[in-house]
């Protein structure tokens, strides 16, 4: 008998959660766009009644206070077989997973967010900008967890 456990993963659904975006005339360039920041967020909601797993994803591009340019999208997974997938001890609060497909999970949501906005900045002074790609790792320790 083998230990190793056939994973099943469909994306439920894309959902655009938030999306704002300055005016044109706002949105710096040459020296001024270096000083530019972008944050990134990515959360993980547990759903264990519906089996899904929502992975946001979200990118804030900002120069000092101003927001320039905000996405926030979700990405809602389902996950067979899901009790032997992941484990969660609400007395412990731990969360394991059995196998190590989170990281898949994170890189699916991020490259989603990364096409949006590519889209949804097209023509704009923001496409200038692209959204780089993300090292997992990074991804992975930013990425918090809540159980539903």
């Amino acid at each position: 008998m083998s230990d190793q456990i056939q994973i099943n993963v469909s994306i439920d659904s894309i959902l655009e959660r938030r999306f704002s975006i300055a005016e044109s005339s706002i949105i710096p360039s040459g020296d001024l766009a270096k000083q530019m920041k972008v944050n990134h967020l990515i959360d993980t909601e547990i759903d264990t009644s519906n089996h899904k797993l929502t992975v946001d994803a979200g990118v804030k591009y900002s120069l000092e206070e101003q927001t320039l340019c905000e996405l926030i999208i979700s990405v809602v997974f389902l996950l067979e077989p899901f009790d032997s997938l992941i484990r969660i001890d609400s007395n412990q609060r731990t969360i394991s997973f059995s196998a190590e497909f989170m990281p898949t999970l994170l890189n699916v949501a991020y490259g989603t967010l990364r096409g949006v906005l590519h889209e949804k900045t097209k023509g704009s002074p923001l496409a200038a900008f692209p959204l780089q790609m993300a090292q997992i790792e990074e991804l992975t320790k930013m990425n918090r967890f809540r159980v539903r």
